[in-house]
């Protein structure tokens, strides 16, 4: 599991990844402007995007603007909060049951806490950003 939120292209192996593209998606996939989540780490994130964004597709674009990126960055940044403060990941009430193999990559707490925490606040403020130039964000499932 790549516990980063991965912003070089060059950095994908195979195509099991999530893309948040910053603009309308046109059909083209894999952009430089774009930043990546690799499927098994999105299963941690899943809870929040289906949550924030009811209309989310985990197999198809999903195009979000204004309030909807912003209360996405913020329920991110709330639950890096709970992750830093969590000794299990049992403790991370946001996820609620994830898949269980996410459950068995977790299971160094103490090392993979920090780096959970990292990509989710990463992933908010990359998407304040786009918020900040009044652009889209275009979620791209597998």
């Amino acid at each position: 599991m790549q516990l980063e939120l991965i912003t070089d292209v060059k950095q994908l192996r195979g195509t099991f990844y999530y893309e948040l593209l910053p603009d309308l998606y046109k059909g083209k996939h894999r952009s430089s402007n774009s930043v990546f989540i690799q499927g098994d780490t999105f299963d941690l994130l899943e809870p929040v995007f289906t949550g924030s964004v009811p209309s989310f597709d985990p197999y198809g674009p999903t195009t979000i603007s204004g309030r909807k990126i912003e209360d996405l960055a913020r329920k991110l940044e709330d639950l890096a909060k709970s992750v830093k403060a969590a000794r299990s990941s049992a403790e991370v009430t946001e996820w609620g049951s994830f898949h269980p193999s996410v459950s068995q990559d977790l299971t160094d707490w103490q090392v993979a806490r920090p780096q959970i925490a990292c990509l989710l606040e990463d992933l908010g403020g990359w998407l304040r950003a786009v918020r900040a130039k009044d652009r889209p964000v275009s979620i791209l499932g597998l």
